[in-house]
C-alpha cells in the first residue's frame, strides 16, 4: 500500500463516554446533535487514543507556528502582524498578543513578563484557558461575526461571558488589527464585488459571492494555508522517494498540523526530510515572513493534540 494504516482501538472507558456532540466542544442536548464538525478532529483523549500507527512505526508531525497569522502578516502588512512575525525580538504569538490587548486578560500577561520572549511559554502553560478563548474570537471575527453571535459561539464551547465582556473582546481585536480589518479586508471584498473572486496569497483566484464575502479573511488565510501544506507534502513525498525513506502520509493536513507515519528505524531521516521540505517551500514562497514549525514524534494522536 502507498499509505499507512490507522488502527481503531475500541477500548474507551465509561468515564470517557460522552454524546458525540460534546466531542466538538458543544454541549449535549437540545438541537446540537446535528451540528457535528466532521472536518475538525475532536480534542478528546478517548477518541484520539484510537488513532495509532502500525507496529514498528510512529507518527511524525509538524505543528506549524501560527501558519494563518503568518500568511495574513505577509499579505496585509498589518503593523501588529508585522511586529509579531517580522521582529525576532518580539513574541510571535497572535493569540497571546490579543490576550494582552483584552482588558480582562491583560494583567495575566503583564504578571508573566509579556512581551518578553520568555513569557510565551509561561503564559501557554499557566493561562491555557484564557489563551484558548482568543482562538474562536479570531476565527469568529474573521468570519464576520457580530458580538451576539460570537458570544453564542463562545458559550457553545463552554465559555460564558456577558455581552459587554464579549464586546470588549471585539473592540480589542479591532484595535489590535486595525489595518487588517479597515484596509485589507475591504480591499479583498472590493475585488470580490467587482470580479466575483480575489487572488489569494499564491496568486490563485478564489471565487466568492454575496453570501460568503464576509468570510474573505478566513478564505485568504485558510485557503492559502492549505495550499502551502499541500506543497509541503509534495516536497516531503518527493524527497522520501528519492531517499527510500519508509514514511507514509496519514492525514494530509488538518488546519495547522501535518501528520505522516514513519518506520522507527527511519525517524531521524524523516525529520530531516520534514525540515528540508519546509525550507524548499519557503524558498518557493519567497516571502518576508517564513513559515516555521517543529517536528514531533508520537505514538498516538492524543500525545500531540491535547
Amino acid at each position: 500500500p502507498t499509505g499507512g494504516l490507522i488502527h481503531a482501538q475500541l477500548t474507551i472507558h465509561n468515564t470517557d463516554m460522552r454524546p458525540w456532540s460534546t466531542l466538538n466542544g458543544r454541549p449535549a442536548g437540545g438541537g446540537n446533535h446535528h451540528s457535528v464538525n466532521i472536518l475538525q478532529i475532536p480534542k478528546v483523549k478517548c477518541y484520539l487514543d484510537c488513532l495509532i500507527p502500525r507496529p514498528s512505526h510512529a507518527f511524525i508531525e509538524m505543528d506549524y507556528n501560527s501558519l494563518e497569522p503568518t500568511i495574513l502578516a505577509e499579505v496585509s502588512k498589518d503593523p501588529t502582524y508585522v511586529k509579531l512575525y517580522g521582529d525576532k525580538s518580539y513574541p510571535s504569538d497572535a493569540y497571546i498578543e490579543l490576550m494582552y490587548n483584552i482588558p480582562m486578560f491583560k494583567q495575566l500577561c503583564v504578571d508573566r513578563g509579556y512581551p518578553s520572549l520568555d513569557s510565551v511559554g509561561v503564559i501557554k502553560k499557566e493561562c491555557k484557558k484564557e489563551r484558548s478563548v482568543t482562538k474562536p474570537i479570531q476565527l469568529g471575527l474573521g468570519f464576520g461575526m457580530g458580538t451576539a453571535k460570537l458570544r453564542y459561539q463562545l458559550s457553545m464551547q463552554g465559555y460564558n461571558f456577558t455581552f459587554e465582556e464579549v464586546q470588549e473582546m471585539v473592540d480589542a481585536y479591532k484595535k489590535t488589527y486595525g489595518v487588517l480589518l479597515n484596509e485589507y479586508q475591504p480591499h479583498l471584498q472590493g475585488q470580490v464585488s467587482n470580479k466575483g473572486y480575489f487572488l489569494n496569497s499564491l496568486g490563485m483566484p478564489r471565487c466568492m459571492n454575496d453570501n460568503t464575502i464576509k468570510d474573505v479573511l478566513n478564505a485568504q488565510s485558510q485557503g492559502s494555508g492549505n495550499l502551502i501544506q499541500m506543497k509541503h507534502s509534495y516536497e516531503i513525498n518527493r524527497l522520501r522517494k528519492e531517499r527510500d525513506v519508509m514514511m507514509y502520509p496519514i492525514v494530509a493536513s488538518f488546519y495547522d498540523e501535518l501528520v505522516w507515519e514513519v518506520h522507527m528505524d527511519h525517524i531521524d531521516r524523516a525529520k530531516d526530510i520534514f525540515n528540508e521540505a519546509l525550507a524548499i517551500v519557503n524558498e518557493w514562497l519567497g516571502g518576508e515572513y517564513p513559515i516555521e514549525g517543529e517536528v514531533e514524534i508520537t505514538r498516538n494522536f492524543s500525545e500531540f493534540k491535547l
